[in-house]
Order: C-alpha cells, then sequence, then structure tokens
C-alpha cells in the first residue's frame, strides 16, 4: 500500500513536470535538429526508420504497464486479495524531417509523448 501511495501522490508533480511546456520549449524543441546533417540527428536519436532522398522518418514506441495487487482491510488478521489490476499506457512519436541536401530544412513531431522521446534542449 505504501507505494500506492507515492505513486497517487506524486503523479500531479510528475504530470506538471513532464507533460506541460512553454510555448518557447516547444518551438525550440521543433526546431532544434534544423539545419543539421542527418549524420548529426542520427548521432542523437538513432538512424531513421524510414529514409528516401528527401525525407526521414523516426518513429518511437514505448508501452508501460503497471500491476498492482489489491487488498481489502484487515479482517482477523488477515488481509482479503481482490485481485490485481493492471493498467497499460502507450506512448508513441513520430517525428518527420524534410531533408535538402543531407541537411534537415525543415521538421515536425506527432505524437502523443514526443517530449520523452525528444532530446532535451538545453539553453545557451
Amino acid at each position: 500500500m505504501p507505494a500506492l501511495k507515492v505513486l497517487f501522490l506524486s503523479t500531479p508533480l510528475f504530470l506538471s513536470a513532464c507533460l506541460f511546456e512553454s510555448a518557447e520549449q516547444k518551438v525550440t524543441r521543433a526546431q532544434q535538429f534544423n539545419g543539421k546533417t542527418l549524420a548529426q540527428v542520427s548521432s542523437l536519436i538513432g538512424p531513421p526508420t524510414q529514409q528516401s532522398a528527401n525525407s526521414a522518418i523516426w518513429h518511437f514506441d514505448k508501452t508501460v504497464e503497471i500491476t498492482e495487487t489489491r487488498f481489502e482491510n484487515f479482517q482477523r488478521g488477515k488481509s482479503r486479495l481482490i485481485g490485481d489490476v493492471t493498467e497499460t499506457t502507450h506512448f508513441n512519436c513520430t517525428y518527420t524531417a524534410t531533408l535538402d541536401q543531407g541537411r534537415i530544412a525543415s521538421s515536425q513531431y506527432d505524437g502523443n509523448s514526443c517530449r520523452r522521446f525528444s532530446p532535451t534542449v538545453h539553453s545557451r
């Protein structure tokens, strides 16, 4: 039960830290690879999933499963098992880059969790 309390109490903090980013951070992340070569980007996030002469696509997927065993209150010194509950969350992100002479001319992210897949943008 203590693990469940920690998870419950830390969820709002996690969501506020991970899901929300300022408009400036979003623009910076979206444009962080523009002007870089395909080799430079691949060294940071791996090789593209698909590639042609004028575009490159990276696709990231991650599924997280958390299983909890739930108990009722103790009765006569024993706990009664209600059962296991499994919660599955699927994260995905597709990064599409338009190439011009081997360099990224423009790009876009699409998905429900692109911030966790894109590298951290450091302030200058």
